[in-house]
């Protein structure tokens, strides 16, 4: 998208000063609108872009909720792991075994196995 900025903005990509024009995707459009750093030329465009800008918005909302999913997800099976060893210790404890942590590992991950099948 076409913006004219309000501000002087300098990056990798350059130096541009107040009133110049500059081209860049719509994420990037929707952030410099929002902070004041850039607007369109017109108020239609702006008005074309802030309605289009909902999906964008959305878009994002929903790649970070995916994002902090995943990662959910894996901190699950991590602390979920620990309780496998947990659990494979002190049936060794109990059953009188010394376990190295190979074994262990192997044991862990039987168990992990086993019940990611059910």
């Amino acid at each position: 998208m076409k913006l004219i900025l309000k501000q002087h903005l300098s990056g990798a990509k350059g130096v541009f000063k107040v009133g110049e024009s500059i081209t860049v995707d719509d994420a990037t459009a929707l952030r410099y609108i929002k902070k004041g750093i850039a607007e369109p030329k017109t108020k239609k465009e702006l008005d074309e872009f802030m309605q289009k800008s909902e999906a964008i918005v959305v878009a994002q909302a929903q790649k970070e909720a995916e994002a902090k999913a995943i990662l959910e997800s894996e901190k699950l099976k991590t602390e979920l792991k620990a309780l496998y060893a947990q659990v494979v210790m002190k049936e060794a404890e109990f059953l009188g075994i010394v376990l190295s942590s190979e074994e262990i590992v192997a044991e862990v991950e039987t168990l992990t196995t086993r019940v990611e099948k059910k």
